[in-house]
């Protein structure tokens, strides 16, 4: 991991500790509304979509050149793989999240073409 990766791991990582007490909140302070995808058990919540809108956000205000590749607005994703990219699963375990409110997680990851950056706290174990 060169000094550049490093400043976008350290943004990552306030990125999705901002993003999860924004959906802490969330789930507090309002009734969620769900809809399936593709079946009963792939479900999307407004609140998936309010996390990858502002994940997506401040990603490419801070990167915008970089590619992203959302799960739940294709609308997002770049065709271009080669750069950086990065992966967004913006509430990994949705049933959990709307069910019992425990058990999930804001997911994202950053490659470059098609290796991840690996996360410095791993790679020097």
């Amino acid at each position: 991991m060169n000094v550049e990766e490093r400043e976008m791991y350290d943004f990552a990582n306030i990125l999705i500790h901002s993003a999860g007490t924004k959906l802490k909140q969330e789930h507090k302070r309002s009734v969620i509304k769900v809809r399936e995808k593709t079946s009963q058990m792939d479900l999307v919540t407004e609140h998936d979509l309010l996390i990858e809108k502002l994940l997506v956000k401040a990603i490419l205000e801070k990167y915008p050149g970089h590619g992203i590749l959302a799960e739940e607005c294709q609308t997002w994703a770049s065709s271009d793989l080669s750069g950086y990219t990065w992966v967004i699963d913006p509430i990994d375990g949705t049933i959990n999240y709307y069910r019992f409110g425990k058990d999930y997680a804001i997911s994202l990851a950053l490659y470059l073409g098609e290796k991840p950056i690996p996360d410095p706290v791993v790679e020097n174990c």
